[in-house]
């Protein structure tokens, strides 16, 4: 696709990166290597975020494999039942790991059946036998999020923020009794999750769940000098919205 390519230092670390934003994924990685040719290394890992038009192929003559992500994704899809096909749409909400109760809390009550389901299916990664929570390919996850109409996103992202403020909540009370020491270590697992959260309420201005977790963290934040969490608060005040 680019004979002139380099195997330079800067290149292998675009690659790499490219790979694993890929999720390893062999018909990914063969779809992002044929669009080199046309736009730069930069370039493809900086849009990613549109990874399903950006890999479809537009080889016309190309093998079968190389027609779309979005047509294999769109087959594993087709087989689900409706309840599975909500629980995928709503899962791709989390920006990383959840375990099921996390999972309940957004979908609903009596959901689990339609996680395990979805790991059945491959289209959630199952966590290690001792550790760590489900998870969703990105390439998945980029597919799903597609789906969602308006009406859905908004439901969604409230259920999303309710459980993110009442975590950040659970952990203020936790990390002030005898067990802080595992609190601590669940809250700053959260961390990444509930910027997600705060970063979205920023933008839709829906606020009133980020002023919850921000509320809830910042005597922590401030007493473990984590300005990364303390920020949150300024760009609620400076949103206006605060």
């Amino acid at each position: 696709s680019a004979p002139d390519l380099e195997a330079t230092p800067e290149v292998v670390h675009d690659v790499a990166q490219l790979v694993r934003r890929l999720d390893g994924l062999p018909l990914a990685i063969e779809l992002a290597a044929s669009r080199v040719g046309v736009v730069s290394l930069a370039t493809l890992r900086d849009r990613l975020d549109d990874r399903l038009d950006l890999l479809r192929s537009h080889h016309r003559r190309g093998p079968a494999r190389h027609q779309t992500m979005v047509d294999t994704i769109d087959w594993s899809y087709d087989l689900l039942d409706e309840d599975h096909r909500r629980a995928l749409r709503w899962l791709s909400v989390f920006s990383g790991p959840f375990d099921l109760d996390t999972a309940e809390a957004v979908l609903g009550p009596d959901s689990t059946e339609h996680v395990l389901g979805l790991v059945e299916r491959s289209l959630l990664v199952r966590p290690a036998a001792t550790q760590g929570g489900y998870r969703m390919l990105e390439t998945v996850r980029a597919y799903a999020r597609a789906l969602l109409d308006d009406v859905e996103r908004q439901e969604v992202g409230l259920a999303h923020a309710k459980w993110a403020a009442d975590a950040a909540a659970a952990g203020r009370v936790g990390m002030a009794g005898p067990d802080a020491g595992w609190w601590t270590e669940r809250v700053e697992a959260l961390l990444p999750e509930l910027a997600h959260v705060v970063s979205r309420a920023l933008d839709t201005g829906q606020v009133e769940e980020a002023t919850r977790i921000v509320s809830d963290l910042f005597t922590w934040a401030e007493s473990r000098v984590r300005p990364d969490v303390m920020v949150w608060g300024r760009r609620l005040v400076d949103s206006g919205h605060a």
